[in-house]
């Protein structure tokens, strides 16, 4: 479950995270376009603070810096993705040095809907959503706590469905939250009657099978 203290927490301490690399970036500049990418790299070797792009697909090795920063907080690299309304994503980081956490934001930055999860030094931390907007989504990994630490951790993006992956109404199935819920039943009232139980709007009439 999204807890949304922590995540406004993240994302408002986010533009001010600074480390001793003279070139900082902040999340705004990330959602206009500046993104750099960001490959595989050694232990020795922090990701920047910001600017990491991720694609769907892919894998990266990563280093936490506990100077990725602000006011004693939790350290966190910021990445950003395109994504598409309807597709499902799942985000997935692990960490032997430290318990991971992830958290979604949407392009509209309100931190109220997406996605985020914490994990262990022996679990990862899972976070799946669909998608409910299109444009440049912004996925922070940090690590869970109000300490900064440091460490070597793995992060992957996986995407699938697409369009497909937003629920279609029909008389057997009711969607909730604008398509991102699926709803359907089937009933047995004994003597071989029994079946797909049927869809019907409050306000409509009462109807039979």
């Amino acid at each position: 479950m999204r807890t949304t203290a922590v995540a406004f927490l993240l994302f408002s301490i986010a533009p001010v995270v600074t480390r001793a690399d003279p070139a900082s970036h902040s999340l705004e500049s990330i959602r206009k376009g500046q993104r750099r990418p960001v490959a595989a790299k050694a232990a020795s070797s922090p990701t920047p603070c910001f600017g990491n792009t991720l694609v769907c697909g892919e894998t990266i090795q990563g280093f936490l810096d506990a100077s990725c920063s602000a006011l004693g907080f939790s350290a966190l690299d910021i990445f950003s993705f395109d994504g598409s309304t309807g597709e499902a994503v799942t985000i997935t980081m692990s960490s032997s040095d430290f318990a991971p956490f992830v958290d979604l934001q949407e392009p509209s930055g309100d931190a109220g809907n997406g996605a985020s999860a914490a994990g262990t030094t022996s679990s990862p931390a899972v976070a799946s959503f669909t998608l409910d907007n299109t444009g440049s989504w912004a996925i922070t990994a940090g690590n869970f706590g109000f300490g900064p630490e440091s460490g070597n951790y793995t992060l992957s993006l996986q995407c699938g469905g697409g369009q497909q992956a937003h629920c279609i109404s029909d008389q057997s199935t009711l969607c909730l939250n604008g398509g991102r819920f699926k709803v359907a039943a089937t009933f047995d009232a004994g003597n071989g009657n029994s079946g797909a139980a049927h869809a019907t709007s409050l306000t409509d009439p009462l109807r039979t099978p």
